[in-house]
């Protein structure tokens, strides 16, 4: 499995998904040793989707599959989303 770190973490799901989930883990953890953080969870949680879709609609977090943050010539002319590569694999015979 071969994964782009650098632009996966510009992906705006990624980053977002990442985050709360970070933040998941620490109430957990904090719940175990029994030290109770003073802010809910929810509010926390509110505050990261707000300074994210900040982050959007600043431009910050664009589609890290493309340079600037227009659509290429290509992912304009599409109809449905592209295949998977190894989608694009399995359909083609080999020899």
């Amino acid at each position: 499995m071969i994964i782009n770190l650098k632009t996966r973490f510009q992906n705006k799901v990624t980053l977002l998904a990442i985050t709360l989930q970070t933040l998941t883990i620490i109430y957990q953890v904090s719940q175990l040793i029994g030290f109770n953080i003073p802010v809910p969870q929810d509010e926390v949680y509110y505050i990261i989707e707000l300074i994210v879709g900040l982050m959007v609609m600043l431009g910050v977090v664009t589609d890290p599959n493309t340079t600037g943050a227009s659509d290429s010539a290509r992912a304009l002319e599409y109809e449905e989303p592209a295949p998977n590569v190894k989608e694009i694999e399995k359909e083609t015979p080999e020899e």
